[in-house]
C-alpha cells in the first residue's frame, strides 16, 4: 500500500497516482488541508499506534509501505480555531502526521533530507563539494557588506534563503512569492536590518535547465534564454510549455546524482544556467520542486518513475 501526501489540488499527484494505478498498486491520498474534518485525519490508538482514518476506516501506518511526502498545506479546520490559535492547531495536526510518517518504512523524500536541502546555503556548499561550479554568493544583514558586493558585481540578484512564499495559501499554489530579482546599485538595503538577505552575481546564461533526479534516474530539460526576459524563468509567460527535452553533459549528470544521494533525496529538483561558453552553474535544489509540466510538455515520464521508486522494496 502506497501513500501519498498532499492537498487538495495538486494535479502532479493525479499523475503519479495514476501511474501507480497502472502497475496495480493500492493507493491512499491524504490531502492536508482537510486533516482532522471529519472522516480525514490521522490518530495514535492504543495498542496499535499511528493510524490514518478516511472515510470510516482505519489503516495502521505500519501496514504501509511506502509514502511519498508531496506538499503541506494548511489545515481548513484551523483557521475556525481563531487567527491565535491558527499555528498551534496546525503544529498539533502536523505532529500527529509526523508520526504516520516515520512508522513507514520507505519515504520520499526522508523529512531530514528535506529540511537540509530546503535550505539553500546548505545544498550550495554541498553542490561545490560535488564539483559544480556556483555564483558567487553573500548572505548578510550588513547594508556595508551588501554594498561592497554590489560595487564589485556589476550585476547582482537576490533570492530568498529558503523557498520564497511569503504570504499566500499553499493549497492553491497562489500568493505572493520572493522570485529571483534584479538588485539595481541604487536599491536601498535599511531592510536588512530587519532579514538577512541573499546576493548573487548573475551568471550570463544561453538557457535554463531544470533536472529532475528520482532514484538513478535524471530527467533534464533546457529552455532557451530570452535575453529580454525575467531574471527569474518562472515569470516567463511561455516557461511551461517551452521547455525541451535535453541531455546534460555526463559529468554534470552524474555530479547531481551524488548530491541527491549524498543528501538522501530520492527525488529532487535542481535549477542551472548553462553560461555562453558552454560551462554549468548549480543555482539551487528544490526537494519537492515542480515537474507536471515536464511530462505534459516535453516528455519527460516523471510520474512513472516516482511510481517506480514508491514499489522499490526496501
Amino acid at each position: 500500500m502506497i501513500l501519498v501526501v498532499t492537498h487538495g489540488r495538486d494535479l502532479a499527484a493525479d499523475l503519479v497516482i495514476r501511474a501507480l494505478h497502472r502497475r496495480a498498486a493500492k493507493v491512499i491520498r491524504l490531502d492536508t488541508d482537510r486533516l482532522g474534518s471529519p472522516g480525514h485525519g490521522c490518530a495514535v490508538l492504543p495498542g496499535t499506534g499511528p493510524v490514518l482514518v478516511l472515510d470510516g476506516c482505519v489503516v495502521p501506518a505500519d501496514g504501509i509501505g511506502a509514502v511519498w511526502v508531496r506538499r503541506f498545506a494548511r489545515p481548513m479546520v484551523a483557521d475556525a480555531a481563531g487567527p491565535e490559535f491558527t499555528g498551534f492547531v496546525t503544529r498539533e495536526i502536523f505532529a500527529v502526521l509526523d508520526a504516520v510518517i516515520e512508522t513507514i518504512p520507505r519515504q520520499i523524500n526522508p523529512a531530514e533530507a528535506d529540511r537540509l536541502a530546503g535550505n539553500r546555503l546548505i545544498q550550495s556548499a554541498a553542490a561545490r563539494r560535488k564539483g559544480l561550479e556556483t555564483p558567487a554568493t553573500l548572505v548578510t544583514q550588513d547594508a556595508a557588506l551588501a554594498q561592497a558586493f554590489l560595487t564589485q558585481h556589476p550585476d547582482v540578484v537576490t533570492k530568498a534563503i529558503t523557498f520564497g512564499q511569503v504570504v499566500g495559501d499553499t493549497t492553491d499554489d497562489q500568493g505572493r512569492f520572493a522570485f529571483t530579482s534584479p538588485v539595481p546599485p541604487e536599491t536601498p538595503l535599511d531592510g536588512l536590518a530587519t532579514c538577512p538577505s541573499l546576493f548573487q552575481a548573475r551568471i550570463p546564461r544561453v538557457a535554463d535547465w531544470r533536472v529532475t533526479t528520482i532514484g538513478d534516474r535524471i530527467f533534464s530539460a533546457r529552455l532557451v534564454a530570452d535575453a529580454d526576459g525575467p531574471a527569474d524563468w518562472r515569470q516567463r509567460p511561455d516557461a511551461w510549455e517551452a521547455f525541451e527535452a535535453a541531455e546534460l553533459p555526463a559529468g554534470i549528470a552524474a555530479a547531481l546524482l551524488a548530491l541527491s544521494r549524498n543528501g538522501g533525496l530520492v527525488y529532487a529538483a535542481h535549477d542551472l544556467i548553462e553560461r555562453p561558453d558552454g560551462g554549468f552553474v548549480f543555482l539551487e535544489t528544490n526537494p519537492a520542486g515542480q515537474w507536471g509540466w515536464l511530462e505534459l510538455h516535453a516528455g519527460l515520464a516523471i510520474s512513472d518513475a516516482i511510481a517506480d521508486e514508491l514499489l522499490r522494496p526496501t
